[in-house]
């Protein structure tokens, strides 16, 4: 886990906003922290409830809850807006873990994708285009994103989705919602006097004024100037000084060996977005990246064989995968890289996190995509993961069927 910056380049849009409103397991609504007693009372006063309410113990991170599921202590996951059979590593893990839970729950704007075969029940959820919310970037900057075409079916935003089930749950009071901007606007309060205040910004004030950077306190004007922090020297830690830590780097959880020599990474084709619901139905960016290539550095294709345009065998700890070879030099020598976008669903299946082990930094709970021990190998033919479809066809027949009234 070492290694920062002052910068939060996060890896999906909105992310940073996830995070500024408590959407992790460790965090609360305005960057407060699920173990801190001060920050779950102030919570506990907003939402109306008893002091005590909000246990005291974080959540459990992506990993731990597949922990959780293997030994049988969660009876339900809900899965929603993400694609983890594919993103996450320890695929066939995963798979096995969800086969052991009572109710998956997935709430998605595309039936077929990876996890949805391993629904119990399937949640048409809003598109982008058909739901209002704010997004903030990188710099700070919220802006506010309408809805331009209404959902299509029977599809729900997803504060719609949430709010019913709490209001099903006896929390009517909470989950009184009418609109999207009232969301917001319980967000907004709550970040009252801390690092991300946007307590005086407003859906409506957003749409009228455009985008704004935080912090923006109740009776703050709308700008279009820029906001930079700690000009004045002054820093967000209750010394008001800046921080630097200097680590040594634990080095890789699972380093090359004589077995496995090289070090695979998994990441990003410049057309495809993550696991492919969308990008893989749009024939340009096919075109461009048609099928999953392992990359390899020239000195390794001439040390294990390998040919370009070939087939490769590659194998880790956790299983064999196979794929297309490109001999380039962008990656260094000992190091092979994969995309990470085909899942089981796709024409050309490869399922790179498969090969990935699931050791994750223990304060990030990230887990260590970017390096597995692997060896490589000429191989004959690429050979396609097959996959029980069962599950997939058991929730499509949920969601196609009338609902019991």
């Amino acid at each position: 886990h070492a290694g920062a910056g002052p910068f939060s380049l996060t890896g999906q849009p909105n992310a940073m906003g996830g995070r500024e409103a408590g959407g992790l397991a460790h965090l609360l609504p305005g960057y407060r922290l699920v173990g801190n007693a001060d920050h779950r009372a102030e919570v506990e006063r907003a939402w109306g409830f008893q002091p005590g309410s909000i246990a005291a113990q974080p959540g459990l991170a992506a990993g731990e809850q597949v922990e959780a599921m293997e030994r049988g202590e969660l009876d339900l996951w809900w899965v929603a807006a993400t694609n983890p059979l594919v993103s996450m590593p320890e695929l066939d893990r995963l798979k096995a873990a969800l086969r052991n839970c009572p109710l998956v729950v997935v709430s998605d704007a595309y039936a077929d994708t990876e996890t949805s075969h391993y629904a119990h029940l399937l949640l048409p959820a809003a598109q982008w285009s058909e739901k209002a919310g704010a997004m903030t970037n990188s710099e700070r900057r919220i802006t506010y994103c309408p809805a331009f075409r209404q959902p299509h079916g029977e599809s729900r935003a997803d504060w719609q989705v949430f709010a019913e089930l709490g209001r099903r749950l006896g929390f009517e009071q909470q989950f009184s919602y009418d609109s999207a901007a009232e969301v917001y606007a319980e967000f907004a309060a709550l970040s009252a006097g801390r690092l991300c205040d946007v307590s005086g910004l407003s859906h409506e004030l957003l749409s009228e004024h455009g985008p704004q950077q935080w912090p923006f306190p109740s009776g703050s004007e709308p700008t279009t100037e820029s906001k930079r922090l700690y000009s004045d020297h002054r820093f967000a830690t209750p010394s008001r000084r800046a921080r630097f830590m200097a680590e040594q780097p634990l080095g890789l959880a699972e380093p090359p060996c004589e077995a496995y020599p090289l070090v695979l990474t998994v990441g990003r084709y410049l057309g495809h977005w993550h696991t492919m619901t969308r990008t893989a139905k749009v024939e340009r960016i096919q075109s461009m990246h048609a099928e999953p290539r392992l990359e390899v550095h020239p000195d390794d294709a001439k040390r294990f064989s390998l040919e370009a345009d070939g087939i490769a065998a590659i194998t880790s700890r956790r299983g064999t995968l196979t794929a297309r070879i490109t001999i380039t030099d962008r990656i260094r020598s000992g190091s092979v890289f994969l995309p990470m976008h085909w899942g089981f669903t796709q024409e050309h299946a490869c399922e790179a996190n498969a090969l990935m082990h699931g050791e994750a930094c223990p304060i990030s709970k990230q887990p260590e995509l970017k390096a597995t021990a692997v060896v490589v190998a000429p191989a004959v033919s690429v050979i396609r993961p097959q996959e029980q479809t069962s599950h997939r066809l058991q929730a499509l027949r949920r969601l196609f069927s009338p609902a019991p009234r």
